[in-house]
């Protein structure tokens, strides 16, 4: 393996290193069980003490991918202000490793670092500063040959979303085109599931133009009966469905809204942004029906725990 014009690795050290590499990346094939209450945060700290200040190369990139890690953790468990920061730390270590080495890997890395930074600029309501992150996305993919992925399109779908009902058509545009992408998306030798393909577009399709509600009950029975029962899909389709039947003047619906909420209220637990949107929804109710549907649009990407 090549080692960095200024720091070599002695076989001891390079021992160590890759031992610690694949205990990191053993981490991240299982870094779902590590999102809920932010558990594996405190495995990834330790993880930072071991890599310490690194000169070499490849413990520069090692800690970039710590912390993403550490981002994409506090992005999913709410933490929007830590996402951001632990994110920014990532792409500058990942823009050091590429210039020491040129390696495509880094600026692979970068992109996804920026999909996360913009994501939690998303939660916090910023879809300006949103869009500066998934700018940086497209850039680092194109560099590189590679097309942007459905990730991306939905984040540009939902900084649409944001920033207004007259943007919706460009919203359904964006989320219509990562459901293509994504269904067109092979990784590590797998085809993207059903279930993954939805979330990234009917979910939100749904509440847009002419309201689905019909759809979104059964899009939530779907993720309800294919996913596990802790799985962040689950909330994150209730509070989508919520949201069409509070966006329509049926006072059943509207009745049924409010009793899914209370059903699957105890999945968002550990899931800040989730358990956010979820509170906020169940207060439509008492709200002037001219008023739900603009509530229940801001409702679904507010987080109490943005700050932190």
């Amino acid at each position: 393996m090549d080692d960095s014009a200024t720091v070599t690795l002695n076989p001891d050290a390079r021992d160590r290193l890759e031992s610690l590499e694949a205990r990191v990346e053993q981490f991240g094939t299982g870094f779902w069980s590590g999102v809920r209450h932010g558990s594996g945060i405190s495995q990834l700290r330790e993880f930072l003490v071991e890599i310490g200040r690194p000169a070499h190369y490849r413990r520069i990139r090692l800690l970039a991918r710590v912390r993403q890690l550490l981002a994409e953790t506090y992005a999913h468990a709410g933490y929007s202000a830590s996402a951001i920061e632990q994110a920014r730390i990532s792409l500058l270590l990942s823009k050091t490793a590429f210039a020491e080495k040129e390696k495509p890997h880094d600026l692979e890395q970068f992109a996804k670092t920026a999909l996360i930074a913009s994501q939690s600029h998303l939660l916090r309501y910023e879809p300006k500063l949103s869009a500066h992150y998934l700018d940086l996305y497209r850039d680092a993919t194109s560099r590189i040959s590679r097309s942007p992925g459905g990730e991306y399109f939905r984040q540009r779908g939902v900084v649409a979303f944001e920033s207004g009902k007259d943007a919706d058509s460009a919203a359904l545009h964006s989320f219509s085109q990562a459901m293509t992408t994504l269904a067109e998306t092979v990784e590590f030798g797998r085809a993207k599931q059903r279930f993954e393909v939805l979330n990234i577009g009917t979910r939100q399709m749904n509440l847009l133009g002419q309201i689905n509600w019909e759809g979104a009950q059964e899009l939530l029975e779907y993720m309800v009966t294919t996913l596990p029962s802790g799985d962040i899909h689950i909330p994150m389709n209730a509070n989508w469905a919520a949201a069409c039947g509070f966006s329509t003047d049926s006072p059943s619906a509207n009745a049924a809204a409010s009793d899914m909420l209370d059903r699957y209220r105890q999945s968002a637990v550990g899931f800040g942004h989730q358990a956010t949107v979820m509170w906020l929804l169940s207060l439509s109710p008492a709200l002037p029906l001219q008023l739900r549907a603009d509530w229940v649009r801001r409702a679904l990407y507010e987080n109490t725990f943005k700050d932190y």
